[in-house]
């Protein structure tokens, strides 16, 4: 349930973006989210599409990404992907890692209506 958060969340970071983009239409959003939020994707967008239907977005494309959980062990140094949540290094197996990707949650980029001047990304 914490994806309707996460939507009111980036609904009203595009709303507060607006002066930015000199109220041009958002044509598409992207999101990219590490694997630690565990956002289901289609729960996100069922809530990006309520939250929208009724605001100047109603037209906007969401687009979701997810990034890979990696680690960088502090014994070997190894950088390596996870495929599960457990933090340790699969090749040492030492529990002494630093997360290197995989908790982000940012609006990657917000494609608006082509201006005079042929520029359509913020």
């Amino acid at each position: 349930m914490h994806e309707y958060s996460i939507a009111k969340n980036i609904m009203d970071s595009l709303t507060e973006l607006k002066p930015e983009y000199q109220d041009k239409p958002v044509i598409k959003v992207t999101i990219l989210a590490g694997r630690l939020h565990r956002i289901v994707p289609e729960s996100l967008f069922f809530y990006l599409d309520l939250l929208k239907k009724d605001s100047e977005f109603k037209d906007t494309e969401f687009v979701f990404r997810e990034k890979d959980v990696e680690v960088r062990c502090s014994t070997c140094n190894n950088i390596s992907k996870l495929a599960d949540f457990f933090l340790f290094c699969p090749l040492c197996n030492s529990l002494d890692v630093r997360l290197v990707s995989g908790n982000e949650l940012v609006i990657e980029s917000i494609e608006i209506e082509e201006k005079e001047d042929g520029d359509k990304s913020l």
